[in-house]
């Protein structure tokens, strides 16, 4: 199976040592800002031969989208990427061309398939990582629209396990290391694996910040399932962990258990998931990566013909996997988190009247908002100031325009001095000249401000509480335009704002937790 996810899923083609990899990303969102430079920061936070802790093969990993993306966002279809491999060193593996390497997936693959391409592992090397990191890229965009955030790093190697947790580190450090206590004899602990031509074990931990309430399919399809499946389907990990984990089993339930009180959960041992659905707390999961199998050292194999042999591997490889497997964790959480969002749309009929129940009159009243008012303010607003400064100054000037007979002054018509006139002839230029750059600019305007609105969260979320109201109340159309402002904070800390339609008169209310 070469696919991944159900609503938001993706697809990966490829080898090794092949001309290129790359993925198909379905599902993807109409009108998704697609930030290119993005997704290639997140491919070279992966890509080989940086520094001395990870392989010394170099490939650029430069990306190239080929479908899916219309003036820089999502066109709803099929995202194709390619990545061109341009360092491969084949006959590095033509010694072992008729053996199996011990630890790799030569041995299954070759007797699976009856032949296998021993070239780096062709199909099953973790070169193609690469393009989960670039499909994790785009689901990254769009849980960033959500305020949901991917985070972790490495916290153990070897033996050495971080004591703290310092997100903010993992970006400056070589190793991704998440303890920065422990970062300097992590590094030493590789240095002296790659030194005895040998490799070392690791793990890493994913938090998943701002999930909301509700992602998970009960019940072979559930949230903590999938995240563990994505995980494990990454080369070389052994084990996941989520929550408490491995602990569990020696804890009683009155430790295990997290309290619950009206702000929310007082403890997480659960790591964020209860009966396969997010719960609003963090996620919290640890991947465990064996030693990369890739070693030096001689060892004991056997060859096609079963024959028992010693081989010795020529090559660049990764000292600790877990360090660039890090990057690979992240991705696939932010992939798994963007198909559940999409799975859980249309699971009450609440859900499904907001989008299916507009009139004629809400899809107009929701175009001219989009197109026209958003498009609109971006030129009312610098000309309204223009003319507010030319009015300032008129005033301040007054006395010189009294010197003018008031038939000749802006705010006469016909030689007839009309008192507001002025104003109202300045009013009917900033709304006209809006109106028409709208007009011819809309939707290239518009894709402006939400590229905008993706770089400046505070904004974001201003924006979309704003829009949220304006699309409710234009989606009525004829129906009553009396509403029921609920504000609830499902999770501890988080406040989210919805509206809801009421036929009744309603009044603000207040409502904490799940209904």
């Amino acid at each position: 199976m070469n696919r991944f996810g159900e609503r938001f899923s993706f697809s990966t083609f490829g080898e090794s040592h092949g001309k290129a990899i790359g993925c198909i990303v379905d599902g993807v969102p109409a009108g998704l800002p697609i930030d290119e430079a993005f997704i290639q920061s997140e491919l070279d936070r992966r890509k080989p031969g940086q520094n001395v802790y990870a392989t010394g093969r170099k490939e650029a990993d430069q990306v190239e989208i080929l479908s899916g993306v219309f003036e820089g966002v999502s066109t709803g279809t099929p995202i194709a990427m390619v990545i061109y491999n341009t360092n491969q060193k084949s006959k590095d593996y033509d010694n072992i061309k008729d053996l199996f390497r011990p630890g790799h997936a030569d041995f299954t693959y070759f007797h699976k398939y009856g032949l296998r391409d021993y070239r780096g592992g062709g199909r099953s090397s973790a070169r193609e990582t690469a393009t989960r990191v670039a499909a994790g890229a785009i689901a990254k965009m769009m849980l960033k629209t959500l305020d949901i955030e991917i985070r972790g790093g490495v916290f153990q190697v070897g033996d050495i396990i971080a004591e703290t947790c310092d997100f903010d580190h993992v970006a400056s450090s070589e190793i991704y290391a998440i303890g920065k206590e422990v970062e300097a004899a992590q590094k030493a602990a590789i240095d002296e694996a790659k030194k005895s031509h040998d490799s070392i074990g690791g793990a890493v931990y994913i938090n998943i910040h701002n999930a909301p309430i509700g992602l998970g399919e009960p019940l072979y399809y559930k949230f903590d399932a999938i995240l563990a499946e994505a995980m494990m389907g990454i080369n070389a990990v052994k084990a996941v962990e989520i929550g408490d984990g491995i602990r569990s089993a020696e804890m009683h339930g009155s430790e295990s258990n997290d309290p619950i009180r009206q702000t929310g959960f007082l403890s997480n041992h659960a790591g964020g998931i209860l009966g396969g659905i997010s719960n609003g707390e963090d996620i919290n999961l640890r991947i465990y990566f064996k030693p990369t199998p890739s070693i030096f050292a001689i060892q004991k194999t056997i060859d096609k013909a079963h024959h028992e042999v010693d081989m010795e591997l020529k090559g660049r490889h990764d000292p600790c996997v877990a360090i660039r497997g890090y990057v690979v964790a992240e991705a696939m959480a932010a992939l798994v988190v963007a198909d559940m969002l999409l799975m859980n749309l249309g699971k009450r009929m609440d859900d499904l009247k907001k989008i299916y129940n507009a009139s004629t009159m809400g899809l107009l009243g929701t175009h001219i908002m989009k197109r026209y008012l958003i498009a609109g303010l971006l030129v009312w607003v610098p000309l309204g100031v223009t003319f507010i400064v030319i009015r300032f100054l008129v005033e301040l000037l007054d006395n010189s325009l009294l010197l003018v007979p008031a038939r000749y002054r802006p705010d006469a018509l016909f030689g007839v001095h009309i008192p507001g006139l002025g104003v109202v002839l300045s009013a009917v230029i900033v709304v006209g000249t809006g109106m028409f750059v709208a007009h011819l600019f809309g939707n290239k305007l518009v894709a402006l401000w939400e590229r905008f609105l993706a770089r400046i969260p505070l904004v974001r979320s201003v924006y979309s509480s704003v829009k949220q109201m304006m699309e409710t109340v234009f989606s009525t159309g004829g129906q009553s335009f009396r509403k029921v402002l609920l504000i609830e904070y499902p999770r501890k800390g988080l406040w989210t704002v919805a509206l809801q339609s009421s036929t009744d008169v309603g009044e603000a209310q207040a409502k904490v937790g799940e209904e």
